[in-house]
């Protein structure tokens, strides 16, 4: 017998988790998103319902670290942004896995008042 023993794997959060109630309690949805930032164009490509992956966003949004885009949108105003992961084509006939990203109705609604202007 071994003498290593296994560590205790922590539960995964559920969707009603305290961060995530603490995340949409700070939320300030009043703080509109400056025109012409790089947040807004990839929310308003998102409000549109439109759908965006990383490499989309370097041509459409000029956004070359979406994931952490989408972050800080998530974190700073309390929305939540939908996600799966697809297939595309890469470099050379390869295919990378990457992350699609996109506002449900919900949220599209809620985002598209952040970028109205004050």
């Amino acid at each position: 017998m071994s003498d290593k023993t296994k560590k205790p794997v922590a539960p995964q959060q559920t969707g009603n988790s305290r961060d995530q109630q603490h995340r949409r309690s700070r939320s300030n949805n009043s703080k509109k998103i400056r025109k012409g930032t790089k947040l807004h164009s990839v929310i308003s490509h998102l409000v549109a319902g439109n759908r965006l992956h990383r490499f989309q966003a370097e041509k459409i949004c000029h956004d070359h670290v979406l994931p952490s885009t989408i972050a800080a949108f998530q974190r700073e105003y309390g929305l939540e942004v939908a996600r799966e992961y697809v297939t595309v084509s890469a470099y050379n006939n390869s295919t990378v896995i990457v992350a699609e990203y996109w506002l449900p109705e919900s949220e599209r609604k809620k985002a598209a008042k952040l970028l109205e202007v004050v």
